[in-house]
């Protein structure tokens, strides 16, 4: 992950959009499970050479699904409560068994992490 956090519009961050989900897309094959993780975004990182990751001292999402295919997606449902609106989330994944070995984090694992996501939640 480059660490740089890339902003994300639409529907997506709807306050009350109780269907939405974050996708993860284009993962190796080889991949077949991940977190996604999600923190208020506060900047917090963990460097660890050229990569960046979500802080996991500050996560308030830390889900595990399956990939398939290189593709996995996760329900992040948003409540209908106006206190949200300009909250910034922080969403990112840890993939398992990417056939890479360049995550001096977690060696042997074959772990990569996605770029970090920012959602603006809006009405």
């Amino acid at each position: 992950s480059s660490g740089a956090a890339s902003v994300l519009g639409g529907a997506a961050g709807v306050i009350g959009n109780l269907d939405s989900r974050v996708w993860l897309t284009g993962a190796s094959p080889s991949a077949d499970f991940a977190f996604l993780w999600g923190a208020p975004a506060s900047g917090s990182r963990v460097t660890c050479g050229p990569c960046q990751v979500l802080d996991p001292s500050a996560l308030a999402i830390n889900v595990g699904v399956p990939v398939v295919g290189g593709l996995a997606s996760v329900p992040v449902p948003i409540p209908c409560r106006p206190t949200l609106v300009a909250l910034a989330v922080e969403f990112q994944f840890v993939v398992f068994n990417t056939g890479a070995e360049n995550c001096g984090l977690a060696p042997g694992l074959g772990v990569a992490a996605t770029d970090i996501q920012r959602l603006q939640l809006s009405f």
